[in-house]
């Protein structure tokens, strides 16, 4: 029984782990997007990346895309 407890914290502390990592990652990508562009493009190159992890629709996704061509 103990050894199941054990093994249920680790996963848990592995879970949180990743999870932070993932939102350090987000965070990452959305400053890079709303920095000023330093190669040409980009933004547009970073929007697959956000809507992947913000699962944003289609049309968000769209929207996304528009506001990031507008930096060309």
């Amino acid at each position: 029984m103990l050894l199941k407890e054990e093994i249920r914290r680790l996963e848990r502390n592995g879970e949180r782990l990743n999870h932070f990592e993932n939102s350090e990652y987000l965070k990452n990508v959305i400053l890079k997007f709303l920095s000023p562009e330093r190669v040409s493009g980009e933004r547009v190159q970073l929007v697959p990346i956000l809507a992947t992890m913000l699962r944003l629709s289609p049309d968000e996704t769209e929207l996304l895309n528009r506001v990031a061509s507008q930096d060309g």
